[in-house]
């Protein structure tokens, strides 16, 4: 097999970008580069109200944290949260975590362990995934739909752009189905993207495009995402070539 691919395109948004490309440095000493172009703006709403004190709160994202922070601290109060990355952006924010370390599936069962009867809050974005709220009201659970942000597509940069029209390979890292959507919009070609993504939720749009390159994480978590990420540069998985 030819050379690994040593370009990776980040398209998160900027801080969860930023971050990703941190963990990626500090998990391996292949040099690469990270090109950042964020396809999704986040604009936080103000018409929701802070739940009382004695609502648990439900993030599904960091990006849930980052709006509940243009409102209020954690104060201590409970926050149920998706994954690692979340639960550390709440407990920074002053909660009281519990972490599924994994995605929607895992958080709903976690949720559905608890005893004390909470009632809940949903801190989301206007698309959301996972059908949480209507599964834990189906459950019996009383939950609250707090829709605080909104995520707008953006084009690529130029740079951006321009690797995606390129003959040369590039690692694509995706971790949502909108962004997936976004991007399928925008990728002139789809030949020389290698896409890793979080889940096969994330694969569809890329296999509906045909995509010709598409790696999943063997669990929905940042760090299998670094790890899938690192081993192709690495060349110790399915490893891509220009």
């Amino acid at each position: 097999m030819a050379e690994a691919c040593k370009t990776v395109l980040v398209t998160r948004p900027n801080g969860a970008g930023k971050g990703f490309v941190k963990a990626l440095r500090a998990a391996t000493s292949e040099p690469f580069r990270a090109i950042l172009s964020p396809v999704l703006e986040i604009g936080f709403l103000s018409n929701w109200t802070v739940p009382p004190q004695d609502v648990d709160i439900i993030f599904t994202s960091q990006n849930g944290v980052a709006a509940y922070a243009t409102k209020a601290r954690g104060e201590s109060r409970r926050a149920w949260c998706v994954g690692s990355r979340t639960a550390l952006a709440a407990e920074a924010l002053g909660f009281a975590t519990y972490s599924a370390d994994g995605d929607a599936d895992a958080l709903v069962a976690l949720i559905l362990q608890d005893e004390t009867h909470s009632t809940f809050a949903h801190i989301r974005g206007v698309e959301t995934r996972g059908d949480i709220l209507a599964r834990l009201q189906a459950s019996g659970l009383d939950v609250i739909d707090c829709i605080a942000y909104r995520q707008t597509p953006v084009a690529l940069s130029q740079e951006a752009q321009k690797l995606a029209s390129s003959n040369q390979a590039y690692l694509l890292p995706v971790f949502s189905p909108k962004t997936a959507r976004t991007l399928v919009t925008q990728l002139s070609g789809a030949d020389h993207a290698w896409v890793v993504c979080l889940s096969e939720a994330v694969a569809e749009p890329f296999r509906t495009a045909g995509f010709k390159h598409i790696i999943c994480a063997k669990e929905p978590t940042q760090a299998e995402m670094v790890k899938t990420v690192v081993d192709c540069l690495g060349g110790n998985s399915a490893r891509p070539g220009p």
